[in-house]
């Protein structure tokens, strides 16, 4: 953006490759598909966990849960 086709010094600078072109905003792109991603499995955990915080929300304050149930077959917590 604010560069010039010689340094400081007066030297040519290196011409860049197309690969080093592409390299950055691909990696950008690559980035931010995986945080969306990861956004969209949160969001879906938070939409089956909500039926869960119902629940809390009865419990007496200070006492614990004995136990938490897991579901293998949720998609939103992609247990194996």
């Amino acid at each position: 953006m604010f560069t010039t086709e010689r340094s400081l010094d007066g030297a040519p600078r290196p011409t860049r490759r197309w690969g080093s072109r592409i390299a950055v905003p691909l990696l950008v792109v690559a980035c931010w598909a995986v945080l969306g991603f990861n956004a969209i499995l949160t969001w879906r955990f938070g939409q089956e966990a909500a039926d869960f915080d119902a629940v809390l929300d009865s419990v007496q304050p200070g006492q614990r849960a004995l136990a938490l149930v897991f579901d293998p077959g949720s998609e939103a917590a992609r247990n194996p």
